[in-house]
């Protein structure tokens, strides 16, 4: 619980004028006597009608009507419930010399510690990062083997993604050893068992009571997971040497359930530091892969997030509404041969996974549609980061269609019985 004086030092002190400018940099703001005005984020303003009232701690929209006080303000620009936001003043020094703990009233000692170790976990996280990134700068085969499949130049065309795209998502590279991670944690002294509760560091226990840590990745492409406030919170890897005899082209950190306080897989969406650029186009794009995801940014369509896996879940989508993303997704399957049956339609398992998701979405109060890439000519699977990578005009000319009309379209088949077409269309008024 956070102290009530912190709480109104935080409504007090924090300039509504000052966060408008820092979440909208590329918004012109006149001052108006004690008000500043501005073209509306919130619709398709074309005279400024957006008035900012630093005394009132409010913003106002004149013509749309949308009204946000700050902490109401910062909930719709990063999703920030309203503790949240508060601690989100007092994080980034809006509010100079607090310690972010002293703002909370910790009820017990219980709290304290919990405290404590979700802390730790952060830092522990970014530590990590630096570590995988250091490798992935590191001059030796095995990283400059990584960051040739990683970044393309003009040296290296079968790159999947510019160096400053790279850069910016922070890529790492968990080297070839089994074990190197684990010696770089012993050797500065930091605190393995917390290296496995964050599922970085695997645990043996042997027969004769000695315990085996090793390094969870091996060989991999280091894709940090990064929530709303750009901290790292967990990471999966991308495999480079299948001959190296792990299988798994991506692998995510697992850990004991509840060992790790600050990331679960079930219900975050790889992306979550890309929802600011979400709530300004007042929609999302949805892809399978963090890489799916870099290609689209590399194009321009920064308002995108991945599942970090085939499937999307329930608690990822609720995830997404929980961060105020107005209610507009827009799904991009892979496209693979079509071998899956579902509810008696044939289709690839890409596109049986939004389907899927897309009902789930529908019933959570999304609007929902698709954007369909064109299959390969020899029938092979590809997947959006393939087919947009360094074609960024093919964006444009891919129709996006409302999903109803599209689950319909893979069900109705003018060649087969009226009473099958029947139960097809039963399915869609059932959604």
């Amino acid at each position: 619980m956070i102290k009530k004086e912190y709480e109104n030092r935080a409504w007090e002190e924090t300039n509504i004028l000052d966060l408008f400018c820092q979440i909208y940099p590329e918004r012109t703001v006149v001052e108006k006597g004690r008000r500043y005005e501005c073209l509306c984020p919130y619709h398709d303003d074309h005279h400024p009608s957006l008035s900012i009232e630093p005394d009132r701690h409010r913003i106002h929209c004149y013509s749309c009507g949308e009204t946000y006080y700050t902490f109401g303000f910062l909930k719709k620009e990063l999703g920030l419930s309203y503790p949240e936001a508060i601690r989100y003043i007092y994080e980034k020094g809006i509010i100079p010399g607090v310690e972010i703990k002293d703002i909370y009233d910790f009820q017990n000692d219980i709290d304290d510690k919990l405290w404590e170790r979700k802390r730790k976990q952060y830092d522990y996280m970014e530590i990590a990062n630096s570590y995988f990134r250091d490798e992935h700068l590191a001059d030796n085969p095995f990283a400059i083997g990584c960051r040739n499949y990683a970044e393309y130049r003009d040296d290296n065309p079968n790159g999947r993604w510019t160096k400053e795209m790279c850069d910016i998502e922070t890529l790492g590279y968990a080297n070839a050893s089994n074990h190197s991670f684990v010696d770089w944690v012993v050797s500065r002294k930091l605190d393995l068992e917390m290296m496995v509760d964050l599922g970085l560091v695997g645990k043996d226990e042997q027969a004769d009571g000695k315990v085996r840590y090793y390094d969870a990745f091996v060989d991999r492409l280091m894709f940090p997971y990064r929530d709303e406030r750009f901290r790292v919170i967990s990471f999966t890897g991308r495999l480079l040497h299948y001959k190296l005899g792990d299988k798994m082209k991506f692998k995510n950190c697992t850990c004991k359930k509840g060992s790790n306080l600050i990331f679960v897989k079930e219900s975050t969406p790889w992306g979550l530091h890309n929802m600011t650029e979400v709530r300004k186009a007042h929609k999302a794009y949805l892809v399978e892969g963090p890489g799916d995801a870099m290609t689209l940014k590399g194009i321009g369509v920064s308002n995108v997030l991945a599942s970090g896996g085939g499937q999307w879940t329930k608690g990822q989508l609720q995830r997404i509404k929980g961060s105020g993303v107005p209610p507009l997704l827009c799904f991009i399957p892979d496209i693979d041969e079509n071998v899956k049956v579902l509810d008696g339609a044939t289709m690839g398992i890409g596109e049986s996974f939004v389907v899927n998701a897309g009902k789930m979405a529908m019933k959570l109060g999304f609007k929902v549609s698709v954007k369909v890439i064109p299959q390969n000519e020899d029938g092979s699977k590809i997947d959006a980061g393939e087919y947009f990578k360094n074609h960024p005009e093919r964006w444009k000319n891919i129709k996006e269609e409302d999903f109803i009309s599209w689950y319909a379209s893979k069900y109705f088949d003018p060649s087969v019985t009226d009473e099958e077409n029947i139960n097809a269309v039963t399915n869609v008024c059932k959604m």
